[in-house]
């Protein structure tokens, strides 16, 4: 599951604004296309207050960790996987 959110229609952008753009694209993708997709993206993000401290925990817990926790413009990120494949990030916004 992806989140968008799309601003209101405003008079005058028509079906140029950029929640119109990719509104459209999501339509035009095919069937087999978006299947294709399931599990590549990640669906949820979980706001921890320590990136390694807790990627240490899950990681003892016998957790997937696929990406390490690394600085990003809004904090700390990592991506464990869960049981089923599927990506989750784990973010540390900066305090």
């Amino acid at each position: 599951m992806t989140l968008f959110v799309c601003c209101p229609k405003r008079p005058g952008y028509g079906n140029n604004s950029p929640c119109a753009q990719r509104r459209n694209a999501r339509r035009n993708r095919s069937t087999q296309q978006q299947a294709e997709l399931i599990g590549k993206t990640p669906s949820l993000m979980f706001k921890v207050d320590d990136c390694k401290k807790t990627c240490d925990e899950l990681r003892s817990k016998g957790v997937m960790i696929a990406k390490e926790p690394e600085k990003a413009h809004f904090g700390i990120q990592a991506l464990i996987v869960d049981l089923y494949g599927n990506p989750l990030w784990l973010i540390e916004h900066p305090r």
